[in-house]
């Protein structure tokens, strides 16, 4: 395991890969299913729950995914 005390902040323009996956869900309604379902599995972390994208709006949310850590975004669209 790496030493967290040297770890670096990601920078996405500095940094080569993959920072989150983004997925559209069919509306509002989707979003807040999709939340409650996830946020009850215990392999799943929340990073926030649904809530405004920048000022308009849009809602999303995002998590990491069991196994690689790797971050995704849902958007309601």
């Amino acid at each position: 395991m790496d030493d967290p005390n040297s770890a670096v902040p990601f920078n996405r323009k500095t940094v080569i890969g993959l920072h989150h996956l983004a997925l559209a869900v069919d509306g509002d309604a989707s979003l807040d299913a999709l939340y409650e379902r996830l946020k009850v599995d215990r392999n799943v972390n929340i990073e926030f729950s649904p809530e405004p994208l920048a000022d308009g709006p849009t809602r999303h949310m995002i998590c990491n995914i069991p196994g690689g850590g790797i971050r995704i975004e849902f958007v309601a669209a």
